[in-house]
């Protein structure tokens, strides 16, 4: 499972990538290649290089309009899903209005996102799985 990480902030993406390199080593196995990009000129570029399993986008990486963009990121790889992070309590509800269930707010107490966060990246894993076998 591939996963791309879409976040401007340098001490961000170390701490998220601390984070899922933790997950990976001990409660999600079938993460493979963890990626990121800092740029939304970027982005789509490095989605139709690498074709993620997951996305995950901090909420304001695309001009504050994220939850319009992953509309359309959607359409173009259906099979990815995205999460959400971000400390926006109004973008969580957008995003809920346009079916997208899969935000954390990023506000919880670590132990709470780290929880949050485990148990988006076993479904997917529950999803991954399920595909190679079909």
């Amino acid at each position: 499972m591939k996963i791309l990480l879409a976040e401007k902030s340098k001490d961000l993406i170390s701490a998220l990538m601390l984070l899922l390199t933790h997950i990976k080593n001990t409660d999600v196995k079938n993460i493979g290649l963890i990626q990121n990009v800092d740029k939304v000129e970027n982005l789509y570029k490095k989605l139709k290089k690498e074709r993620p399993d997951v996305l995950i986008i901090n909420g304001g990486f695309v001009d504050h309009k994220t939850s319009d963009k992953v509309v359309i990121l959607r359409e173009l790889y259906p099979l990815m899903s995205t999460l959400i992070l971000s400390t926006d309590v109004n973008l969580e509800k957008k995003c809920l209005e346009i079916g997208m269930d899969n935000f954390i707010l990023k506000g919880d107490s670590a132990e709470d996102f780290y929880i949050s966060m485990v148990k988006f990246l076993h479904k997917e894993q529950k999803k991954f799985l399920d595909r190679g076998l079909q």
